[in-house]
C-alpha cells in the first residue's frame, strides 16, 4: 500500500487540469474546465474538472474522482501504477509495494513483452541505413528527422534475422512470439513476421511501443502492408498510427487530419501538418474515433482520389458522424494520394489547397460523383448514400441543417429528404454502435442538500451547459432522456416544486411538441408545482463611447406558471388552419382539466382569449376531459402560482365565481359556505354566511380531503388532507389522527402545531359543516406497515407492489399520494408520497423505507447470470452456494416457516477485512441496494431489533458485529427465537388491558461476527448455518473482475432477479412438504455414519434439510437454473452437518474447561503468579517433535494467553 501522506502529497502537488489535459482537450467554463468524456460516447462535453475542489466528474456517465482515479480509468492501471505515473511527472518518490504473485506474473510478462518490442524496434532502426531500405526511402523523399521521430526501421530479408539477433543477445523467443514478432513452428524452426519491410512502431498514448506495421519493399500488392497480430498489448482497432506524436498538435489546432497510410502521415508532417494520423489498414473503428475525440471533435478526411479512396472515405463517414464529430473532407485530384500530393505541392501550397478545398461531407460526396449526376438512377443512389450518413448524426439541429443542404444540392423537396432520413433512422441501417446513456436525473442529492428544509424549488434542465454552470451553487438537476416512474418518485422525494428555464417551441408545421415539454406537462398533471421562464425581448436606449444615443435589444426573464406558459405556446396557433388549431385547443384543454374547478373558472376567460375562442367554446372542449378526470377519481391537486394579492369582494354580495363554479355553488347551497379565493385562483379560507346579507371569513386556510387511512386502533386511524394558506406559496399536506378533527379544541391545537394556521372566527358548528362537506371525499385505504410478502397475494416495495393480474406477474407503482390498488382494495405506502416530500433527514420517519424501493435495473441481468457470479465470487467454502439458496429461501420464509414452524439463518464468521459483510450485501441486494444501513448488534437496542424483524417480511436483513462477550442478553435470546422458531416479543397491550400483544418475526437473518456463537451451550450455533469466510489478500485480477461485475449489478439493482424467484412461489408451495421429508431422511441416513457426537445434531439436520429441499425443488420444478446440481450440493450439505456438529462438540469441551478454571479461581484453589498467569506475548515459542521448536506470531497481536504451571 502507498502511505496516505504520499497519496495526499501527489494529489495536492498535481495540477489536475494539466494532467487531464494530456488525455482530453479542456476549455474554461466559469471557474471550471470542460471537455468530452473519454469513458463513454459523450456528445455534450459532459466532463467537468474543478481545480478548486481538485476533482473531476462526468455528468453523462456519472464517473468521478480525483486525478489518480482519472488516470486509473483512462490507462486501465492499478491505483499503485496510476499514482506512480503521476508522481514521476512531479518528481515525487512513491515507495514500492510488494506485489501479489498474480500481479508479479502479469507485470513480469508485460515488462518482458515491452523489452522485446523495444529491442526489436532498436534492431530495425539499426538496419535502416542498409542499401535496400536507403534506396527505397530516397524515392519517398522523407526527411531523416521525420523518420526518426516516428521510429522508422528496416526488417532485413533473411527469414530469421530478428530471431537470430534475439537468440544471440539472450532474449526468450517464446516472448517474441507472444509479442507477434516471430512464429515458432512445430518442428522448432523460427521465422520472423516482418521480412524485407520498412517497419514503423505503433505507440501507446504514454509512448510505449506496442506493435509494428511493415511496408514491403517488393511490388506484390497482396502483402503491401503487414501489421502485428493481436496481442495483450496491441489491438489494431484500438490504436492509430501517429497519435502519440500528433496528440499535442491536434489539441493545439483543435483539428485532426485523417489519411490512409503511414507514408501519407509522414509526408503531411514533413510539410507542417503535424496533426495527422491514420488507421491501421482497416475501416475506422469506434475506439479509434473516440481516441481522436479525446483531443478534438473536428476531423478532416483526406484520401486517395481513386475509387478505393472514395469508398474508404464514405465508409468512415458514418462512424465519425454518429459520434458527434464535425466531419469535413478533401477530394484530391485524380491519380494523387496524400503522400504524392504533399511532395508535389510543398508546405505553403498544401496548406492553402486543403483550406480552399475542405468541404462538408455532403459537398465532398456530391463532388466526387458529380460526373455521374446526369443518370437519374445513379443520382438517386448517391442521394440515398448521403441521406444514410445524415441519419446517424445525433444532433437534431445539425441533422436538419444537413437535410437542407442536401435538398439544395440535389434540388430536391426538403420534406421528401426529411422523410427519407427519418425512414433510414428508424431502420438503423447506417447507425454506428453507440454507448447507451442512463435515463434519469443527475445531481438530485446535491440539489436536496442545497435547498435545505425551507426553500423547496429546484430547477430541472436538459442542458449540460446550464447544469454545469450551476453545479454546486444552486439546486439544479440535469435530466437525461425522459425519466420513468421510479425516477419521478425520487424527484418528488426531494421536491415537488419545479422550475424549468429551458426554451421550447412547437413545430408550426406538424404541431409536434418536444418530448421534454410533454414530460414537464406530465409532472404538472401528477401534482408537481411547475413554473417556467418566459423570455421577453425589448429595446433599450444607451449612450455609446462617442456620446451618441444607441438602441440595443435586451432580454428579460419572467417566472410564470406552467399552465400559462403552455397555453401561451399554443396561442401561436389561434389563427392556424382548423386542424392545427383543433390539436392545440385539445392539448391545452386536457392540461387545464387537471386544475381545480376554482382555477378553471377564474382563468377561463384569459385562456379562451389566448387560444382565440370564446369562453363557451373552451368549456365545451373541456367537458370530456373533465368527465375523464371525474370518472378516474384522480386524487391530485394543483398548487397555483401566488401573485401576492388576495381576491377582494363586497362582503354584502356573493362573488361571481360562486355562481359560475358548479362545485362551489353546490357547497354554498348545501353547507352555507364557500372558499375564499385569491388572485391566483387558490382557495385560502372559508367564507360563511353571517346573517342574510353578509359574510364572514373563518380561518386562514382551506382544506381539501385526500385519504382515510383506516385502522381499528384509534391512534393509527388517520386522515390525510391538503391545506392551502395565503402566506404559504405551496400546498401543505397534513396527517391527522381522525379523532383530532372532530372537536374544535383538538382541531385548533393540531393546526397551530403545524404553523401559523388558525381557525379564527370559527366555532363547532362551522367545523361540523365543513366536516359534513367532506363526506365521501376521503379515499379509504390501508397503510402497509411492512415490506415484502403479504398473504393477500402481493409483494410490497416502498414505491410499488408486484402482484398477479390474469395469471401474469405485474409491477404497479404507487400514485403521487402513495396509493396502490390490489383486488379493488386501496393500500397506502407513504415513503414516496408527495405528502412527505422534503422532510428533514433527522425527522424523516420513512428514511429507511426508501431503501427498499423497486429499482428498474440499469444493467440487465437474470437469475442464471446472478447465481453464476455468486457461485464464482464466493467460491471459498462453498459460501456462494449457501448464499444463493438462502436468497431463494428468504423470499419464501413465511411459506417455509408455516410448514414446521421453524426457519434458520446464515451466520458468516471471519476476521476483520475477510469480506463476510460482502456476502451479506450480495444476499440482501436482491431486495435492497448495498448502501442500505445494517443493524449493529452491539449498539442497537432490543426494541429496534424487534422493529426490524417485524417490518421486513420474506426479506433478508443484515445483523453485524456479533460478539459472544458483549451482546445484550435480551438480543441474544431474541436471536435464538428469531432464527429458528420465529417467536417475537410478547407484552401486555397496555396498563389496564389483559390482552397480550406479540410482535412478529418476519425477516430472514444474515448474521456476521468474528467468531462462532457459543453462548448457552451453542444454542444459537445449532440453529444457524455457520459459514467460515477466511481473509484473502491474493485475489487474482480475474477474481477481482468477477467480483466487481457482481457489485456493479448490485449497485444497478437486482429486483429483476427477485421477481424471477417470486414467480416460483406456487412450485415451492406445491412440493415443499413432500420434498423436505425425502431429503431429511436421505441426509440423516448419510450423516449417521460420519458423526459420533450428537450435540445439536437434530436441529442442524432440520436446518440443512431446508436448503436441500429448496435446492431440489428449484432444480426439478422451476425454470430457475442453479450453477450446481442437487447431487453436488447434497455432498456439501453432508460435510457441513458433520463439520458443524464437530465444531459445537469442540466448543462445548472448551467451555467446560474454562468453566472449571473459573471455579478454581473463584474458590481460591489456584492463585495468579503461583499457578497461572495471563499475558499478551505477541508471539509464542512452541515445542514440536523432540527438541524442535516453532515460533508462532499471534493474530491479532493483542491476543491474551493463559499459562498454567505444573
Amino acid at each position: 500500500m502507498i502511505p496516505q501522506n504520499v497519496i495526499e502529497s501527489i494529489i495536492s502537488a498535481t495540477d489536475i487540469v494539466d494532467v487531464i489535459s494530456d488525455y482530453v482537450k479542456l476549455r474554461k467554463a466559469g471557474v471550471n474546465y470542460k471537455g468530452v468524456c473519454p469513458f463513454h460516447g459523450d456528445k455534450d462535453a459532459s466532463l467537468v474538472v474543478s481545480p478548486a475542489k481538485n476533482i473531476w466528474k462526468c455528468f453523462g456517465c456519472g464517473k468521478a474522482g480525483n486525478v489518480i482515479g482519472f488516470v486509473m480509468e483512462h490507462e486501465a492501471l492499478s491505483f499503485f501504477e496510476a499514482a506512480k505515473l503521476i508522481a514521476s511527472k512531479y518528481n515525487i518518490t512513491v515507495p514500492e509495494r510488494e506485489l501479489t504473485d498474480e500481479e508479479k506474473v502479469k507485470a513480469k510478462e508485460r515488462e518482458a513483452l515491452q523489452i522485446c518490442l523495444s529491442f526489436s524496434g532498436e534492431s530495425f532502426i539499426s538496419q535502416l541505413k542498409e542499401k535496400a531500405p536507403a534506396e527505397y526511402l530516397r524515392t519517398r523523399h522523407i526527411d531523416p528527422e521525420i523518420l526518426s521521430m516516428y521510429g522508422a526501421g528496416y526488417a532485413p530479408a533473411g527469414y530469421s534475422w530478428l530471431a537470430n539477433e534475439a537468440r544471440l543477445k539472450g532474449y526468450d523467443l517464446s516472448i517474441l512470439e507472444k509479442a507477434g514478432l516471430v512464429s515458432i513452428k512445430e518442428n522448432g524452426k523460427v521465422y520472423d513476421r516482418f521480412v524485407d519491410r520498412i517497419v514503423f512502431p505503433f505507440y501507446s498514448l504514454s509512448g510505449q511501443v506496442i506493435g509494428f506495421t511493415g511496408r514491403a519493399l517488393g511490388t506484390d500488392p497482396q502483402c503491401k502492408y503487414l501489421n502485428s497480430p493481436e496481442t495483450s498489448l496491441f489491438h489494431k482497432g484500438k490504436t492509430l498510427f501517429g497519435i502519440y506524436q500528433a496528440r499535442p498538435e491536434i489539441s493545439k489546432a483543435d483539428k485532426c487530419y485523417l489519411v490512409e497510410g503511414q507514408f501519407d502521415v509522414l509526408s503531411f508532417v514533413q510539410y507542417s501538418l503535424s496533426n495527422t494520423v491514420c488507421g491501421s489498414g482497416t475501416a475506422l473503428t469506434l475506439d479509434q474515433v473516440r481516441m481522436i475525440k479525446k483531443f478534438t471533435r473536428n476531423v478532416t478526411a483526406i484520401y486517395d482520389g481513386d475509387a478505393a479512396g472514395m469508398k474508404a472515405s464514405v465508409r468512415n463517414m458514418d462512424i465519425l458522424l454518429a459520434e458527434g464529430m464535425n466531419v469535413r473532407a478533401v477530394l484530391l485530384p485524380d491519380g494523387e494520394d496524400p503522400d504524392s500530393f504533399a511532395h508535389k505541392m510543398g508546405k505553403d501550397k498544401l496548406t492553402k489547397y486543403i483550406k480552399k478545398n475542405e468541404t462538408d461531407f455532403i459537398s465532398f460526396i456530391y463532388k466526387a460523383f458529380e460526373g455521374e449526376m446526369d443518370d437519374p438512377i445513379r443520382k438517386t443512389e448517391v442521394l440515398r448514400v448521403i441521406a444514410q450518413s445524415i441519419s446517424v448524426v445525433p444532433n437534431k439541429l445539425q441533422r436538419q441543417a444537413f437535410i437542407t443542404s442536401l435538398a439544395e444540392k440535389f434540388k430536391a423537396d426538403g420534406e421528401l429528404i426529411t422523410s427519407l432520413v427519418g425512414e433510414l433512422q428508424a431502420m438503423g441501417k447506417k447507425e454506428a454502435p453507440k454507448q447507451s446513456e442512463d435515463v434519469g436525473f443527475t445531481g438530485l442529492e446535491d440539489a436536496a442538500k442545497l435547498i435545505g428544509t425551507d426553500g423547496k424549488q429546484i430547477t430541472i434542465t436538459w442542458s449540460i451547459e446550464r447544469f454545469t454552470e450551476s453545479w454546486g451553487e444552486r439546486p439544479t438537476v440535469l435530466v437525461t432522456g425522459i425519466p420513468g416512474v421510479p425516477e419521478i418518485q425520487e424527484l418528488r422525494r426531494v421536491s415537488s416544486v419545479i422550475r424549468c428555464r429551458d426554451r421550447f417551441t412547437i413545430d408550426k408545421d406538424t404541431v409536434q411538441e418536444p418530448v421534454e415539454l410533454t414530460f414537464i406537462r406530465s409532472l404538472t398533471c401528477t401534482g408537481f408545482t411547475v413554473s417556467m421562464s418566459r423570455y421577453i425581448k425589448s429595446t433599450e436606449m444607451y449612450v455609446d463611447d462617442e456620446g451618441k444615443d444607441r438602441r440595443k435589444t435586451v432580454e428579460t426573464e419572467k417566472e410564470i406558471g406552467f399552465n400559462e406558459y403552455y397555453v401561451g405556446l399554443y396561442s401561436a396557433f389561434k389563427d392556424a388552419p382548423e386542424n392545427q388549431k383543433k390539436i392545440a385547443l385539445e392539448r391545452c384543454a386536457e392540461l387545464i382539466s387537471y386544475a381545480d374547478a376554482t382555477t378553471r373558472a377564474f382563468q377561463a376567460t384569459d385562456y379562451a382569449r389566448l387560444l382565440g375562442v370564446t369562453k363557451t367554446a373552451l368549456e365545451h372542449v373541456l367537458k370530456p376531459y373533465l368527465d375523464i378526470r371525474k370518472s378516474a377519481a384522480r386524487f391530485n391537486s394543483d398548487a397555483l402560482q401566488v401573485d401576492g394579492a388576495s381576491l377582494m369582494f363586497d362582503p354584502s354580495k356573493l362573488p361571481d365565481y360562486v355562481e359560475d363554479d358548479p362545485e362551489i355553488n353546490r357547497l354554498w347551497k348545501a353547507y352555507q359556505f364557500f372558499p375564499y379565493v385569491d388572485r391566483g385562483g387558490r382557495k385560502v379560507a372559508y367564507i360563511f354566511a353571517n346573517g342574510k346579507k353578509s359574510f364572514m371569513r373563518v380561518g386562514n386556510f382551506y382544506i381539501e380531503p385526500l385519504l382515510h387511512v383506516y385502522d381499528k386502533e384509534s391512534q393509527a386511524n388517520k386522515r390525510i388532507v391538503q391545506l392551502t394558506q395565503a402566506n404559504y406559496p405551496y400546498p401543505v399536506f397534513m396527517e391527522w389522527i381522525s379523532a383530532e378533527m372532530i372537536t374544535l379544541q383538538t382541531f385548533r391545537k393540531r393546526l397551530w402545531e403545524e404553523g401559523d394556521i388558525n381557525f379564527s372566527n370559527g366555532n363547532q358548528n362551522h367545523l361540523d359543516l365543513i366536516m359534513d362537506s367532506w363526506a365521501g371525499k376521503f379515499k379509504k385505504c390501508y397503510e402497509l406497515r411492512m415490506f415484502g410478502w403479504y398473504d393477500e397475494g402481493f409483494f410490497a416495495f416502498s414505491n410499488a407492489i408486484v402482484h398477479e393480474i390474469d395469471g401474469k406477474q405485474q409491477l404497479q407503482y404507487v400514485s403521487d399520494l402513495g396509493l396502490v390498488e390490489h383486488n379493488k382494495q386501496y393500500y397506502y405506502i407513504p415513503a414516496f408520497s408527495k405528502i412527505y416530500a422534503s422532510e428533514r433527514r433527522d425527522s424523516d420517519r420513512y428514511f429507511l423505507d426508501r431503501f427498499i424501493k423497486y429499482r428498474e435495473p440499469k444493467k440487465k441481468i437474470d437469475f442464471k447470470r446472478w447465481s453464476t457470479l455468486m457461485n464464482e465470487v464466493y467460491t471459498l467454502n462453498n459460501n456462494g452456494k449457501w448464499a444463493i439458496l438462502y436468497s431463494i429461501m428468504s423470499a419464501f420464509r413465511s411459506d417455509i416457516y408455516n410448514v414446521r414452524r421453524t426457519f434458520t439463518a446464515l451466520f458468516f464468521i471471519g476476521p476483520t477485512g475477510s469480506g463476510k459483510s460482502q456476502v451479506g450485501y450480495s444476499i440482501r441486494s436482491l431486495s435492497m441496494p448495498p448502501d442500505t444501513p445494517t443493524f449493529n448488534l452491539n449498539s442497537g437496542t432490543p426494541a429496534a431489533l424487534f422493529s426490524w424483524l417485524e417490518r421486513y417480511r420474506n426479506i433478508p436483513i443484515m445483523l453485524e458485529e456479533y460478539n459472544d462477550r458483549d451482546i445484550n442478553p435480551v438480543i441474544f435470546q431474541a436471536l435464538k427465537s428469531a432464527v429458528y422458531d420465529g417467536e417475537g416479543k410478547q407484552k401486555r397491550k397496555d396498563a389496564v388491558s389483559k390482552e397480550i400483544d406479540s410482535s412478529q418475526v418476519n425477516a430472514a437473518l444474515v448474521i456476521m461476527g468474528q467468531e462462532s456463537p457459543q453462548q448457552d451451550d451453542n444454542s444459537l450455533a445449532n440453529r444457524c448455518i455457520i459459514c467460515d469466510v477466511p481473509k484473502r489478500d491474493d485475489r487474482t485480477e480475474q477474481e477481482e473482475e468477477i467480483f466487481n461485475e457482481l457489485k456493479a449489478y448490485e449497485e444497478s439493482g437486482l429486483h429483476s432477479v427477485l421477481l424471477e424467484i417470486l414467480a416460483c412461489r406456487q412450485s415451492l408451495l406445491d412440493n415443499y412438504v413432500k420434498v423436505y421429508g425425502e431429503v431429511f431422511k436421505e441426509l440423516k441416513d448419510n450423516v449417521r455414519v460420519l458423526v459420533t457426537n450428537t450435540d445439536g445434531l437434530s436441529r442442524i439436520l432440520e436446518t440443512v434439510s431446508m436448503f436441500l429441499a429448496v435446492c431440489k425443488i428449484v432444480e426439478e420444478h422451476t425454470v430457475l437454473q442453479l450453477p450446481f446440481t442437487y447431487e453436488e450440493f447434497f455432498r456439501i450439505a453432508v460435510e457441513k452437518v458433520a463439520k458443524q456438529v464437530e465444531s459445537i462438540s469442540t466448543s462445548n469441551r472448551m467451555y467446560n474447561f474454562f468453566s472449571n478454571i473459573n471455579y478454581l479461581i473463584d474458590t481460591g484453589s489456584i492463585m495468579p503468579g503461583r499457578d497461572y498467569k495471563i499475558e499478551v506475548p505477541v508471539k509464542l515459542t512452541l515445542k514440536t517433535k523432540g527438541k524442535d521448536t516453532e515460533i508462532r506470531v499471534l493474530d491479532p497481536a493483542d491476543t491474551r494467553v493463559l499459562y498454567l504451571y505444573d
